[in-house]
């Protein structure tokens, strides 16, 4: 009987765990996320009056943490693409729906947490949920980032026959103090050679591929910038 009431104690924490419905905690801090991201999206100026705003070097050293597993200074800022910071904000979407559309270009995949349904498309589990979204929660630092041209590339086979290139516009936001830290413009194009082949050798659509190595330029001189802003020179 003792043996019983272990197995039905096991499958009854089984299904708890498995609910799709967040728990209180989870609850409480997705909503403050959705307010810091108001507050944040606040902070950005109307289309076409962006500006350069530079902290002093070494002003912001909290950007980068020292990772006891890697032994690295690793970056500690949250991205978001400012088309799916607006679509969050509206609240209706789902973040892997937004994917095709390129709304979700340099953003992080941790939003799909705060979704309308975060079980929807991923397979957490309430717990594991509450988790991820605490590691959300925790993160004081966002950059946005605005796309404002996309010249896409070309591929033919293995060769790339024109690279593609970004405009961005970045922000840098503190979320628990409401203030805007920094943003510039930055440009990247893609490399010489990119993976074109995906899982199991099945081939990748070579105009992302271009797409996703000129993402990661952009990304790379941007990561440059935050570590002269934290005073922490990136080693080569």
């Amino acid at each position: 009987m003792k043996k019983l009431n272990y197995t039905l104690l096991f499958f009854i924490c089984l299904l708890l765990a498995c609910s799709t419905e967040p728990t209180e905690q989870a609850v409480k801090q997705m909503n403050e996320i959705r307010n810091r991201l108001k507050k944040a999206a606040a902070l950005l100026p109307p289309q076409g009056q962006e500006k350069v705003v530079t902290p002093a070097k070494g002003s912001l050293p909290e950007l980068f943490k020292f990772n006891k597993f890697s032994k690295k200074e690793e970056l500690k800022v949250l991205n978001i693409n400012r088309r799916h910071l607006t679509a969050i904000l509206n609240g209706k979407v789902f973040t892997k729906d937004l994917e095709e559309k390129g709304v979700t270009d340099f953003s992080g995949y941790e939003w799909e947490m705060i979704d309308p349904d975060p079980f929807k498309n991923t397979s957490e589990t309430k717990y594991s949920h509450e988790k991820n979204v605490k590691d959300l929660y925790d993160n004081q630092y966002l950059r946005i980032t605005e796309i404002k041209s996309y010249t896409p590339g070309e591929v033919d086979g293995k060769t790339i026959k024109k690279p593609a290139e970004y405009k961005v516009w970045f922000w840098l936001i503190d979320l628990k103090n409401d203030k805007l830290l920094g943003s510039q413009s930055v440009e990247g194009i893609s490399g010489n050679y990119v993976f074109t082949m995906g899982k199991k050798g099945e081939k990748t659509d070579g105009v992302k591929a271009v797409a996703g190595s000129a993402q990661g330029t952009i990304n790379n001189k941007i990561k440059k910038i935050f570590s002269e802003w934290a005073g922490k020179p990136l080693k080569e």
